[in-house]
């Protein structure tokens, strides 16, 4: 938060903040526009209920998150930023028993029919979603981000200048498949495997569940993520926790260079 309060928000901004249910609106007017900056919080269903809740008080135009992730495309490094443009659900999944019948099988349910590779008896799903205007649900496999916000991700991407840890040019890296789920991610065979199956290039805990609220209630989503780890591609301890500042103020920084993107073009 302090990161992005510091990248985007103009000095001695008069900011206004707003409590609901617990979470903190921090409100600002600033180039003839309203900002309002909040925290998601941590997983899934924080990320959701937040969400919602700023859609709910606010009625945005649009929300753009900046956070961190691991990153599964093995040419990532942390410090690096990544903008997905569609995200899927790690966790929406049938966990299934062994066929003892047929080795290397598993016992498949009636109601279900895989539809994707499965990593062990771990078998991935679409999410059943209802959209504002509808009234029936249908199956969602990725939620794109909206094709204006991410117009202005590319225009920003080549301007934008970061540092790795070891202080060598971060990379912006714009499109791919983002992938949230409620674990924090730290298993270099899932990884792998998200990465070569499920054409995932990053892992976080909020993203998709930030998509599918936007998606749900038409509102258009950006995401942009810092990556603070390798998401278990490393060898020994994660190093996370050391490298979340740097990331954070990475993402921060597209971030605001977007907006202002943004704001230039309107």
């Amino acid at each position: 938060m302090k990161a992005l309060k510091r990248a985007v928000l103009a000095p001695g901004a008069n900011v206004r903040n707003t409590e609901i249910d617990g979470t903190v609106f921090s409100e600002v007017q600033q180039r003839g526009r309203r900002l309002v900056i909040w925290m998601s919080g941590v997983s899934m269903i924080n990320a959701a209920m937040s969400t919602q809740l700023a859609i709910d008080h606010f009625h945005p135009d649009a929300i753009l998150f900046s956070g961190i992730a691991g990153g599964l495309d093995p040419s990532f490094q942390p410090g690096d930023v990544v903008i997905p443009e569609r995200w899927i659900h790690q966790a929406e999944a049938a966990w299934l028993n062994r066929d003892p019948e047929r080795s290397g099988s598993y016992v498949i349910p009636e109601y279900f029919r895989p539809r994707y590779p499965n990593f062990g008896n771990i078998f991935p799903d679409d999410v059943w979603v209802v959209r504002k205007g509808d009234t029936t649900p249908h199956r969602v496999h990725a939620f794109a981000m909206d094709p204006n916000l991410f117009d202005a991700a590319r225009v920003t991407a080549p301007k934008v200048s970061i540092r790795r840890p070891d202080g060598s040019k971060a990379n912006v890296v714009i499109g791919g498949i983002g992938m949230s789920g409620p674990i924090f991610l730290d298993d270099r065979s899932f990884r792998d495997f998200a990465f070569q199956k499920w054409h995932a290039r990053i892992h976080e805990m909020e993203g998709t569940a930030i998509a599918q609220v936007g998606y749900s209630n038409r509102v258009p989503i950006l995401i942009v993520r810092g990556l603070s780890d390798l998401a278990g591609g490393q060898r020994g301890v994660n190093q996370e926790e050391r490298n979340t500042q740097l990331a954070a103020s990475n993402a921060a920084e597209v971030t605001a260079e977007i907006v202002e993107q943004i704001e230039s073009a309107q």
